[in-house]
């Protein structure tokens, strides 16, 4: 009996020592940028590259804004603590003036907004859990309002992994 305890425990330290353990892969967070959108966000980034999307929600007395934005990353690099990463992305933006947030649909108070863009990326863990992201686009800005804007702006976030 005392054999089989040992071979038993020998057998499961082994496991547990040469199993791989994965990154933390998922992040829910905060970010904001001009094509990541700015608000709630989902991230998946793993050593391949990953997704992002992003949702905000604004109303003040009658001022309103809405925002959704998509980006796509593919790592370039990877170390223990920081990723390097490709990034490309649209954002669908959303402001109106109004007294009832359906009205803006049918109403000439509100201003809709297109943006795209691609540039670099750097993921830093903060944590096992909390990771940094800065990335720095090429944004193209296109509104209904007739105001186009070309220019690199930076986006950030911050984000909790898990698996």
């Amino acid at each position: 009996m005392k054999k089989i305890v040992i071979v038993l425990t020998m057998l499961v330290t082994v496991i547990v020592i040469s199993a791989e353990e994965k990154e933390y892969q998922y992040g829910l967070g905060f970010g904001g940028g001009m094509i990541s959108g700015s608000g709630f966000s989902f991230r998946k980034l793993n050593d391949n590259g990953g997704f992002q999307v992003n949702f905000g929600l604004m109303k003040y007395d009658h001022f309103g804004n809405r925002n959704i934005g998509v980006n796509l990353f593919k790592t370039m690099h990877c170390s223990k603590r920081s990723k390097l990463y490709v990034l490309g992305g649209a954002a669908l933006y959303n402001t109106y003036e109004d007294d009832n947030w359906y009205d803006d649909y049918y109403d000439d108070n509100s201003n809709t907004a297109i943006t795209v863009g691609g540039g670099f990326g750097f993921d830093y863990k903060l944590s096992e859990y909390i990771r940094f992201n800065f990335e720095w686009p090429v944004t193209f800005f296109f509104s209904t309002g007739n105001t186009n804007i070309y220019m690199y702006i930076p986006q950030a976030g911050i984000h909790y992994y898990f698996k």
